[in-house]
């Protein structure tokens, strides 16, 4: 009989951890059963549904700006009890041999681990610098409720092993695989999405920045640098690739008064 593993990811769309998600649950050992835990509707959930991967739909207890004001603290209980037992009630005939938690943004596992006494692993793909409250406690509170924490890269880790060495002791590092023979783009079609989507001409040199538009991807960094550039070369363009996060628009709107400013509006592109 397979061993069911509970996995609780923090989105249902197809960023960054939610992508490592998906090419592990590809190439998930065969004597183990995946099944995740989403809060919100999106493409992930289609294509794990449509791989037969049973997703159950509740309460992740993401961490968000609300959450983390006053108001969102006093909730947390409540949020806390109301999602357990949804768990509990969806879960109630499965055997779960571990759970999974694929981002520090989501803590119901450890929650769920903790109040049902099984194994806890913790995958840890971002780093917390701001507030320091958070980021100091933070580490603390993760290595309390996991048995064993994976980190997605030596950053990832020394964030937390500077903050709590001992740490060291549960923890490994496995980088994110590559998904290898997927076909190549042809050039009609790089030429196509060039033109059309990225607004270039031959002979323009196009730098990208894919991911979540927020404070920690440096899409503001990468702007007053690109500024500076323009000034020197005439054939080069910027392209955004993403969004922000939900309930966090204002970065994405941050980001283009500040391409206004620059006067930068025919040469940086933000594509969803």
């Amino acid at each position: 009989m397979k061993k069911n593993v509970l996995i609780f990811n923090q989105s249902s769309e197809l960023y960054g951890s939610d992508k490592a998600l998906l090419e592990l649950l590809e190439n998930f050992p065969m004597d183990y059963n995946p099944i995740v835990v989403l809060e919100h509707e999106g493409p992930l959930k289609e294509i794990l549904l449509s791989k037969g991967i049973q997703v159950i739909k509740a309460p992740v207890m993401k961490l968000t700006r609300k959450r983390m004001s006053l108001t969102g603290m006093l909730g947390l209980g409540a949020d806390m009890i109301s999602g357990l037992i949804r768990l509990r009630r969806a879960t109630r005939k499965m055997d779960i041999t571990l759970v999974h938690s694929n981002s520090i943004a989501v803590f119901m596992g450890g929650f769920y681990a903790f109040f049902f006494r099984k194994k806890h692993l913790w995958h840890v793909h971002e780093i917390v610098e701001h507030p320091k409250v958070v980021a100091n406690a933070y580490p603390r509170f993760v290595s309390m409720l996991s048995d064993r924490i994976v980190f997605n890269s030596r950053a990832t880790y020394d964030n937390f092993f500077r903050r709590i060495p001992s740490v060291e002791k549960k923890s490994t590092i496995v980088h994110n695989g590559v998904r290898r023979g997927i076909p190549a783009t042809s050039p009609d079609q790089i030429a196509k999405i060039r033109g059309e989507e990225f607004k270039s001409v031959e002979g323009d040199i196009v730098i990208g920045l894919i991911g979540r538009i927020s404070r920690l991807k440096g899409q503001l960094l990468l702007l007053e640098s690109f500024s500076e550039l323009c000034k020197k070369h005439a054939n080069v363009r910027l392209v955004y690739i993403g969004s922000a996060p939900p309930g966090q628009n204002h970065f994405r709107e941050n980001l283009s008064k500040r391409i206004e400013e620059l006067n930068l509006t025919d040469k940086v592109s933000v594509l969803d």
